[in-house]
């Protein structure tokens, strides 16, 4: 079994999420949860790993409190 980040980057890479998003089959906001995903990843990699630190700055990246970030890494390694 796959994660649905795994799941949402397959669908990506065969260009077939966009076709999803378009018939609004995807909603927006797994789209919004993988670019929090996404960015939490980047900062992690990017500023030595610190997990609550990257939390941070992505909740203020996307004006989002800290929990709905929290929420978006569950959601996307489920």
């Amino acid at each position: 079994m796959c994660t649905t980040i795994e799941l949402l980057n397959s669908l990506d890479a065969f260009d077939i999420l966009k076709k999803l998003q378009k018939k609004n089959i995807v909603v927006p906001k797994v789209i919004f949860y993988r670019e929090i995903y996404f960015k939490v990843d980047s900062e992690m990699k990017t500023n030595g790993g610190k997990k609550t630190d990257a939390v941070k700055v992505a909740a203020v990246e996307f004006n989002v409190t800290e929990a709905t970030v929290w929420e978006a890494l569950k959601k996307m390694v489920e």
